[in-house]
């Protein structure tokens, strides 16, 4: 097969989506399957970048070129399909939504790795796809209907894929993430402790500020709990800020806990994975996830969990988080309050957790991803 992977979603700043394309793409590239690769890219600064990166230079299986212009933008409805053509491409696998609007000669495989605007608008009340809900949703059933294939990143997403955008089962396979090999436990050198000035006892959550990731249950846990006499405690939010939703920080400024609630901004990778292992545990109260990456990271770090019991979180980390209704801030605080004081307990998690992630990697999702291509080829050749 000739398959042409969107790498558009690759910006200079990686973002989750352009995270998860550069991981499929190496794996995909590493398992050698006798195909031949072509990499689309947005510019020719991320495509020079990616192409060392990715060790196409020694590769004659694979070739990066520059589409010039984004997957949002009208050029690439109208001339996305045409490159296809010239690259006489037998496979278009595209890593979220967005795709052409009108079919390509070709197969086509479209990821979609969740539904929120559908399912849950009201947790995102001032997202741009909120404010464009119609259009969204337009875009979203057409690429369904395009698509040859589509590929979800859980169980969960597959169910809602069917439900809202009414296409029939066999048309989405379920290929889970993988982790990438920089998430594993350390030997907790302390430095993000010292870094914030932390001696006690440590939480870390880790994600985006929208409403749906419900950081203020976890703030007024915390909260609880250092009414409770735990005057040492501390909470890391990871991620950066977002200027649209100031609400968790309003609360935590409105409220004192200045002292022991810390917005740390965006992270790099290595800073992370150093949080993880520095901490005692990762509290992810997520209302709805497609996936769910931070509590799978920590697992493989060595660090408990305690997780939200809805959406993909149950499907995704098995028997090796604890489970919470992410609503009930007294049950997540009687949670978090367990972990911490028995040891036992966080062995035991540890160990769950570290099995747990083992399950995720990018080599067995490039070999499902694989099958899909094949499946995608297969059903468009029947058309």
């Amino acid at each position: 097969m000739r398959i042409a992977v969107d790498c558009r979603w690759i910006f200079a700043k990686l973002s989750g989506i352009g995270r998860h394309t550069r991981e499929l793409v190496e794996a995909l590239l590493g398992a050698r399957s006798g195909d031949e690769f072509i990499l689309l890219f947005g510019n020719d600064e991320v495509r020079r970048r990616e192409h060392l990166l990715l060790g196409l230079v020694s590769r004659t299986d694979a070739a990066s070129v520059v589409a010039g212009y984004g997957p949002f933008s009208l050029n690439s409805t109208l001339n996305l399909p045409r490159a296809l053509r010239r690259l006489k491409a037998d496979v278009y696998h595209t890593t979220n939504f967005m795709r052409p609007l009108r079919r390509v000669p070709c197969a086509s495989v479209t990821t979609i790795h969740d539904l929120i605007p559908y399912v849950a608008p009201h947790s995102i009340p001032r997202s741009r796809k909120r404010r464009l809900l119609p259009l969204y949703r337009w875009m979203t059933r057409r690429a369904a209907r395009l698509s040859d294939r589509l590929i979800a990143v859980s169980e969960h997403t597959k169910r809602d894929i069917i439900e809202h955008l009414g296409v029939p089962d066999e048309k989405v396979a379920v290929v889970h993430n993988g982790l990438e090999p920089a998430f594993h436990p350390g030997s907790h050198t302390g430095r993000i402790r010292e870094r914030f000035g932390i001696d006690g006892e440590l939480l870390v959550a880790a994600g985006r500020a929208d409403p749906y990731k419900n950081l203020l249950a976890l703030v007024r846990a915390v909260e609880a709990l250092v009414r409770a006499g735990r005057n040492g405690l501390r909470c890391l939010l990871i991620g950066e800020l977002d200027e649209r939703y100031p609400e968790v920080r309003d609360y935590v400024r409105d409220h004192g806990l200045d002292g022991h609630v810390r917005f740390t901004g965006y992270l790099d990778e290595r800073d992370l994975v150093a949080a993880y292992q520095e901490a005692d545990v990762l509290v992810h109260p997520s209302l709805y996830e497609g996936f769910g990456f931070p509590p799978l990271e920590a697992m493989a770090c060595g660090t408990p969990v305690v997780s939200s019991n809805r959406t993909s979180l149950p499907e995704i980390l098995g028997d090796a988080a604890l489970f919470v209704d992410p609503e009930n801030v007294e049950q997540l605080t009687r949670t978090v309050a367990r972990v911490l004081d028995d040891a036992p307990l966080r062995a035991s998690l540890r160990q769950r957790g570290l099995e747990q992630a083992k399950r995720y990697t990018w080599q067995r999702a490039a070999t499902e991803t694989l099958d899909v291509y094949r499946a995608a080829l297969e059903a468009y050749r029947r058309r």
